[in-house]
């Protein structure tokens, strides 16, 4: 039996639901795993066996709407988290003797303390993968796709990273030498904080989703969707007619305090013909919604992954987990992207013919209607979805487990003796 410690980041539940069942399967396979990330994960991680650990007091961090929406500030946050706090986790992860560490590509400083300890790392990762060839894609030089960077970018969070930029050099070399690890240049510690380097690169989505995937290398494994069994809680019980289309609507866990969607959702398709299920999030009063349509059912949270196998479409952010489990069940989407990493998943979903995208400052009513009534009425939407949900079925959490066994019990090495004492 091994011992491994997955770090995450805390309140990033589309980054922490895909590596549940991963996490799963290897406790069945005898490995003991120790859980890094917030308070709001301990329950559903001491349920799968796991051992839940919190950052507190190294730092302090929620994946909140503000951060999240500004991908400048959260990729300078976490270098500045990793500046603060490696040093004191990496003496922390050492009680557990770890034989190897995956991190989330949200968490780099999952790779230094693996580098500390001397022992293999294995980088998760939930989103788009960036590389090079990404710059020959055409959906990259989209112009909505600029203006949604430009919107949720704050021109704070771009001096702050101009700030840490002009002394990025001598940062990461004090940051290195911290931990008592050879420096090899500024750019290569950091492409390996922030993508992994040469490790083993688990990616949970479709290597078809992936622009150029057949050119990144051997390290990558596309393992598709990770979708457990029973992963949700499903005390949810609601009346169809037959014959009914069924719509799920949700903004995630994140983006989800937006009183002016949900009450746009229910001008549209309040007392409708189709029945509609709609998720607002744990701080959502639903009071504070209005009167709610016969034909709605609202709830703070909902079983997503239930829901999608009876769904007709759903209505999302466009946030790359909840496109990977829709389009898993075949279910097509309409997408309403928070910030430009939903707007680049969202794009090239449409790109595939499994669903349609509005901007969020070109949201009306008259277009949420027409879009999904042109989804709901063309079949090929539904079949383009299936077909797509299809290359996703790649092993997922099963394959991912099996990947990094393979991995680590070929390449352990010995760990640091400095470190395990």
């Amino acid at each position: 039996m091994g011992t491994a410690v997955f770090f995450n980041l805390p309140g990033a539940t589309g980054h922490i639901n895909p590596s549940l069942g991963i996490v799963s399967e290897l406790i069945r396979s005898g490995e003991r795993v120790v859980y890094y990330a917030g308070p709001d994960s301990h329950d559903k991680l001491a349920a799968l066996g796991a051992v839940p650990r919190q950052y507190q007091p190294l730092f302090d961090y929620h994946h909140d709407f503000a951060i999240a929406s500004d991908l400048v500030a959260l990729f300078t946050r976490l270098f500045q988290i990793s500046e603060e706090a490696t040093i004191g986790l990496a003496a922390r992860v050492a009680a557990d003797k770890p034989d190897y560490i995956i991190y989330d590509s949200c968490t780099p400083w999952g790779k230094l303390v693996a580098q500390r300890l001397g022992v293999p790392s294995i980088y998760f990762v939930t989103h788009i993968i960036t590389t090079p060839w990404m710059l020959a894609s055409r959906l990259v030089w989209s112009p909505r796709l600029w203006q949604m960077a430009a919107s949720s970018t704050s021109p704070r969070s771009v001096l702050r990273a101009m700030g840490v930029g002009i002394g990025i050099r001598r940062r990461v070399m004090d940051l290195v030498a911290g931990l008592g690890l050879p420096y090899r240049g500024w750019r290569t510690h950091l492409h390996e904080m922030f993508n992994g380097g040469d490790d083993l690169k688990i990616a949970v989505t479709s290597p078809d989703y992936q622009p150029y995937s057949n050119r990144l290398g051997h390290t990558y494994r596309f393992v598709g969707a990770s979708i457990p069994a029973a992963r949700d809680d499903n005390d949810l019980t609601f009346d169809r007619a037959p014959g009914q289309r069924l719509i799920y609507v949700s903004l995630g866990t994140v983006h989800n305090l937006n009183n002016g969607f949900y009450q746009l959702c229910m001008q549209v398709l309040g007392n409708g013909p189709h029945r509609v299920l709609m998720s607002v999030g744990q701080n959502t009063d639903i009071a504070d919604l209005g009167p709610i349509p016969a034909n709605f059912t609202v709830r703070n949270n909902m079983p997503q992954l239930e829901i999608l196998k009876q769904a007709d479409l759903f209505i999302s952010h466009g946030g790359m987990n909840s496109i990977n489990e829709s389009l898993y069940f075949g279910v097509p989407l309409v997408m309403v992207p928070q910030q430009v990493e939903q707007a680049f998943s969202a794009f090239r979903i449409a790109q595939f013919g499994a669903g349609q995208v509005i901007i969020p400052r070109q949201l009306t009513a008259q277009r949420l209607h027409r879009a999904v009534e042109e989804i709901l009425g063309e079949s090929a939407y539904k079949t383009r979805a299936a077909s797509f949900g299809a290359t996703l079925n790649q092993g997922g959490h099963r394959r991912a487990a099996r990947e990094i066994l393979a991995q680590v019990r070929d390449e352990a090495v010995e760990p640091r003796q400095d470190m395990v004492a």
